[in-house]
C-alpha cells in the first residue's frame, strides 16, 4: 500500500469524508428559532413601514373639493329645484300627456322624509311612487311629478 502525501496548508481546501474542511454543521432548526426568526423579519418590516408612513405619507395636504361641485343651498329653495327639474326634464304633475296615457312614466321627481331636495329616480322610485299615488301604499314619499 502506497502512503498519500497530505497537502499543505497553504494548498486547496481538499475534500475529506464528502465534506469541505471549513464548512460548519447545520444544526437542526427548532420550531421555536424558526417562529422568532419569522416574526423578527415581520417586526423589522412592520417597524419600517410605520416609521415611512410617519415622516412620509401622513401630512398629506388636504385636497378640496372643485369650485363646480360646491353646491349653492342659498341660492335656490326645494321648489325652485322640483320646478327646474320639472323643465329640464320634460315633467309634468297633473294628467299625463297624450303620448304618455297608458304608458309607465320612466322618472320621477320625489323628496324623502327629512330631506329637503327633491332626487330624480328611476324604475324604483317609480313603482314607489305609483304604489303610494294609487294604491294607497304609504312609502313616505313626497310625489312632485313623473317624467317621460
Amino acid at each position: 500500500m502506497e502512503k498519500v502525501a497530505h497537502a499543505s496548508p497553504t494548498d486547496e481546501p481538499t475534500r475529506r469524508h464528502g465534506r469541505w474542511p471549513f464548512r460548519r454543521r447545520r444544526h437542526p432548526q427548532t420550531l421555536a428559532r424558526t417562529v422568532a426568526e419569522s416574526l423578527g423579519g415581520l417586526a423589522f418590516v412592520c417597524t419600517g413601514f410605520l416609521v415611512g408612513f410617519t415622516f412620509f405619507g401622513g401630512h398629506a395636504a388636504p385636497t378640496e373639493a372643485p369650485a363646480s361641485a360646491q353646491v349653492r343651498t342659498d341660492e335656490a329653495t326645494a321648489e325652485d329645484l322640483v320646478e327646474k327639474l320639472i323643465e329640464r326634464f320634460d315633467c309634468w304633475s297633473g294628467p299625463a300627456p297624450a303620448d304618455m296615457e297608458g304608458q309607465v312614466p320612466g322618472h320621477v321627481i320625489v323628496t324623502h322624509p327629512g330631506d329637503d331636495r327633491p332626487i330624480r329616480g328611476g324604475d324604483v322610485l317609480v313603482g314607489k311612487a305609483l304604489d303610494q299615488l294609487f294604491a294607497g301604499v304609504d312609502n313616505h314619499l313626497q310625489v312632485h311629478a313623473f317624467c317621460r
